[in-house]
C-alpha cells in the first residue's frame, strides 16, 4: 500500500509497509561471537529490538561457530541439539510476535524491554548484572565496538569486585566507595577511577530509563566520584 506526498512541485511515493517497518519489533537469534576464541561455544542469545532499543534473553545454549547458521540464525544440523535449539527459537520468534500484536490491540506502549518481560515471565531481573550484561551486548551489537571495549573492562573489574551476584538493592553509595578502595588498591589513578564511576553511572542512567529502577535507587546521588587530576607537564628550561 502506497500513498502521495507533495512538497512544493515534487511529488513523492511513500510505502506504506516501510514506514510500519521501522515501528515493528525485530525477533533474532544470534550467536555471542564477542566472547569466546576460534571454534569455541558460545551462548546463544535472542535479540529483542524496537527502535533503538535492544535487549537479550539467554537461551541456555551454546554452539561452535561452525556449527551456527549466521544467514538463517539457526543451529546447524551438525549441532548434535539442532533439532531443540531451532525449536526454542521457533517458539520465541512465534511468542515475540504474537506479544507485539497483543500489544497492538491493547494499546500497550511497546518496548524491546516490556517485550522481553512478557517473553521471559518470572525472570529475576533484581540483578544488576542480569541488566549490565544485556546493556552491554547491545553496545557491541549496535556497532560501539571502542566503547563497549572500554565499559566491558570497567565492568570485568566491578565484576572481580562484586561477584557474580549483585541485587539492585545493594548497589549503594557504599558498595561505590567500596569500589573506589578497590581500584586504588590496584593502582589506578583518580582519572581511571572517574572514568569507571561514569560508565557506572551511565548503566544506571539508562536503567531508570527503562524503569528497571527507580531515579530514587540511584546510589550516585550520594556518592560524588573522584575528581580527575590535573597532569603535569615537565617544563622545559
Amino acid at each position: 500500500m502506497s500513498f502521495i506526498v507533495r512538497n512544493n512541485s515534487v511529488t513523492y511515493t511513500v510505502t506504506l509497509c516501510v514506514i510500519r517497518a521501522r515501528l515493528m519489533a525485530i525477533f533474532k537469534a544470534i550467536l555471542q561471537t564477542w566472547k569466546g576464541k576460534g571454534d569455541e561455544p558460545r551462548l546463544i542469545l535472542f535479540c529483542i529490538q524496537h527502535d533503538n532499543e535492544r535487549r537479550y534473553i539467554s537461551l541456555s545454549e551454546k554452539a561452535k561457530p561452525s556449527q551456527w547458521n549466521k544467514k538463517n540464525r539457526c543451529a546447524r544440523a551438525s549441532h548434535p541439539e539442532s533439532t531443540r535449539i531451532n525449536a526454542k527459537i521457533q517458539n520465541l520468534l512465534s511468542d515475540g510476535s504474537n506479544a507485539r500484536m497483543r500489544m497492538d490491540v491493547l494499546r500497550v506502549p511497546v518496548t524491546a524491554e516490556g517485550l522481553k518481560k512478557v517473553l521471559t515471565p518470572g525472570v529475576d531481573t533484581s540483578n544488576f548484572w542480569n541488566w549490565a550484561d544485556s546493556w552491554l551486548a547491545a553496545k557491541y551489537e549496535s556497532g560501539q565496538i571502542y566503547y563497549w571495549r572500554r565499559c566491558k573492562s570497567v565492568l570485568r573489574k566491578f565484576k572481580e569486585m562484586t561477584g557474580p551476584e549483585l541485587p539492585w538493592t545493594d548497589l549503594t553509595a557504599a558498595r561505590l566507595r567500596e569500589f573506589d578502595l578497590y581500584q586504588k588498591g590496584i593502582g589506578n589513578s583518580a582519572n581511571t577511577r572517574g572514568g569507571s564511576f561514569r560508565v557506572l553511572k551511565t548503566i544506571i542512567k539508562d536503567a531508570i530509563r527503562e524503569d528497571v529502577i527507580t531515579p530514587a535507587d540511584d546510589p550516585f546521588h550520594r556518592f560524588e566520584p573522584p575528581r580527575s587530576e590535573q597532569t603535569k607537564k615537565a617544563v622545559l628550561s
